[in-house]
């Protein structure tokens, strides 16, 4: 089997808490710094176990490696490996020769088919693509992590992050225990969050500006056109989680959600005047619960 999915979204962990369980805690884990004799031997000291093999760049680029990978793979059972150098014989340990049972897992960030080697790895298992949004990597990190003010600062703007990265939040957690006076206002940094669509958020929030202040803002701040603009509009549209933004005021982000049926409208003029004062209240509660940065 063949794992591949970005850096940073728990594919190692989930994949061995699974594993655990399914072969009762008995299995063997390898990761990237085996040499290819290294190999050999953790196979032997696994043997007949289910194997992770987590990160094999550097295995890929030695043919001796991807040799043992390609029988340690092989779909017939059971395998046989060989090694053959001077000390390594049939009575030592691990033997020049062994047969195994074992099923093999590979997880790895990168996979590159156009290696002839690495295709020939590809052809020999079942390849599964790991990559979780950037909410369901939210939801996940919210079942384990014990800072509710970091989860739910990075929370609020994650979802502007090109790449979700459950390393974000441990790494902000280390920032606001370091004592550092205004942590939050690094978050974006740590997290990645992509600059222009950060901008473009701010700029539709922004109650006191016309269509045409936005984009004659956002040219000025980027340099680049209208038509970047409104296709960085749709990209924050898309990836706005449903949830946090389903209590923002009407407004243009708001009317996507309406149609995505996720938001009501709400009937301003059936609102008698306290009412709308508690509703004008709220609007600005949120449009500072979601402030970035610099906002």
């Amino acid at each position: 089997m063949l794992l591949i999915g970005p850096p940073g979204v728990g594919k190692t962990y989930a994949f061995r808490q699974a594993v655990a369980e399914a072969a009762s805690g008995h299995y063997g884990y390898l990761n990237n710094h085996a040499t290819p004799f290294g190999l050999y031997a953790r196979l032997w000291g696994f043997l007949d176990v289910p194997i992770i093999i987590d990160d094999i760049r550097a295995l890929v680029g030695n043919r001796r490696a991807v040799s043992l990978l390609l029988s340690a793979c092989d779909t017939g059972k059971p395998k046989v490996l060989t090694w053959t150098a001077r000390g390594v014989t049939a009575e030592s340990s691990p033997p020049s020769k062994f047969v195994t049972t074992s099923n093999i897992a590979i997880i790895t960030n990168i996979w590159n088919t156009l290696q002839e080697q690495v295709h020939a790895l590809e052809n020999r298992c079942l390849c599964y693509h790991f990559q979780p949004t950037v909410a369901e990597v939210h939801k996940y990190v919210g079942t384990w992590f014990d800072d509710s003010d970091v989860y739910e600062w990075v929370g609020r703007r994650i979802f502007l992050a090109d790449e979700p990265n459950i390393r974000s939040y441990l790494a902000v957690k280390t920032l606001k225990n370091s004592g550092v006076k205004d942590w939050e206002k690094q978050v974006e940094a740590v997290v990645g969050i992509n600059e222009r669509l950060s901008l473009v958020l701010r700029l539709e929030f922004d109650k006191t500006l016309t269509r045409d202040d936005r984009i004659a803002e956002f040219m000025k701040l980027t340099g680049k056109s209208k038509a970047t603009y409104e296709r960085d509009v749709i990209e924050v549209r898309k990836r706005t989680p449903a949830e946090p933004m389903s209590l923002l005021r009407q407004g243009s982000l708001a009317d996507t959600l309406r149609e995505r049926d996720v938001l009501e409208p709400i009937p301003t003029n059936k609102l008698d005047d306290r009412q709308l004062a508690v509703l004008d209240q709220i609007q600005e509660q949120l449009s500072g619960a979601f402030e970035l940065p610099g906002f």
